[in-house]
């Protein structure tokens, strides 16, 4: 994004994409919903990266509690990052009703993984506080994220879906229907079950 964009994300109901209804069959981004950035701004302590393709210099922005205390150009590569750190500083009622870290971590990670086991053709990675527990580049087939993230034996073990189509989200269902072999665990990603079984938490979306 550009200087002025970067703060412009951050404005309640500003950066809503649709010009009509018809927009909604069509979203194909994966990024926040206009209302989402500011309210996560709002709860933590944030900061964001970016350089759009045609500026020479990016944009850091650096938010907590919903106050702008930095705004500077840096040498950044093109492209958006966002950390979000201390979520819930200032707001110890809501706070308290989170999990144990172990938990809410494990919520994380199954969310980042679906995300990535749909989207082969983006780069996720996922880090804790002490490891990366997720880092997969952009591939060209499903075929190969699931190589990515759960092993050459376990990629092995999927049968091929008859079904053919280019939408991703597609693939996936047909996989969760019954495309692999009885059921397996993969250190601590349950799998999918066998034909006609209900499918494991890391197969539904």
């Amino acid at each position: 994004m550009v200087r002025d964009d970067a703060l412009l994300a951050f404005e309640r109901h500003a950066t809503s994409k649709l010009h009509s209804s018809d927009d909604l069959l069509a979203i194909r981004t994966l990024g926040f919903r206009g209302e989402a950035l500011p309210s996560i701004a709002s709860v933590s302590r944030l900061t964001l990266d970016t350089r759009a393709a045609e500026e020479e210099a990016g944009t850091t922005v650096e938010i907590a509690g919903g106050k702008i205390l930095r705004v500077e150009d840096a040498g950044l590569p093109v492209g958006t990052t966002i950390a979000v750190r201390d979520l819930f500083y200032n707001t110890p009622a809501r706070r308290k009703f989170l999990k144990s870290e172990q938990t809410e971590l494990g919520h994380i990670a199954a969310l980042v993984t679906h995300y990535a086991l749909a989207h082969p053709e983006r780069h996720f990675e996922l880090h804790s506080a002490t490891q990366a527990l997720l880092i997969a580049p952009a591939v060209a087939t499903s075929g190969d994220r699931l190589f990515q993230i759960f092993g050459r034996e376990t990629a092995a073990l999927m049968l091929p879906s008859r079904r053919r189509s280019t939408s991703r989200a597609r693939d996936c269902r047909s996989l969760r229907r019954g495309s692999a072999r009885p059921i397996m665990r993969s250190g601590s990603r349950d799998f999918c079950g066998s034909r006609g079984s209900s499918p494991s938490r890391s197969c539904r979306s």
